[in-house]
């Protein structure tokens, strides 16, 4: 996450400049800030990327709380293991040929099933949850 974030097109700027939005005071991120993050990561509320997303939004000048800026954009993670097993039902269902691989001994193909339903879900799911629904129903 650190290696992506210093891409970020904000190191161009000078080290203690912050970018302004649209002529507002400069956006800074206060501890108080960094801990709801964590906060929220810790909770399983968002995962990894989506905390990345967001910090580069605060980077970026984006105003309001995580929890602001995280239903803006819809940012939060999909728990509700009904809405999980029905992305998960559909995958299994239009990929019977790499489940008849799995079944076969190529456990490899969890990260492509994974995959599918974070894709599905455009990468709100849970991936534990996903993980574990996958194992239990690929058994």
């Amino acid at each position: 996450m650190m290696s992506e974030l210093s891409a970020h097109p904000e190191k161009k700027k000078k080290k203690n400049e912050v970018k302004e939005s649209a002529g507002d005071e400069p956006r800074i991120i206060t501890p108080e800030n960094l801990a709801e993050l964590v906060d929220m990561l810790s909770a399983n509320e968002i995962n990894g990327k989506q905390a990345k997303d967001i910090f580069i939004k605060m980077l970026d000048g984006e105003r309001g709380t995580i929890h602001e800026i995280a239903d803006k954009y819809g940012m939060k993670q999909i728990t509700d293991t009904s809405a999980i097993e029905s992305a998960v039902d559909e995958v299994i269902a239009n990929n019977q040929a790499q489940v008849e691989q799995y079944k076969s001994g190529k456990v490899g193909l969890l990260g492509f099933f994974v995959g599918s339903v974070m894709k599905m879900t455009k990468g709100q799911a849970n991936p534990a949850i996903v993980s574990d629904l996958l194992k239990k129903k690929l058994a």
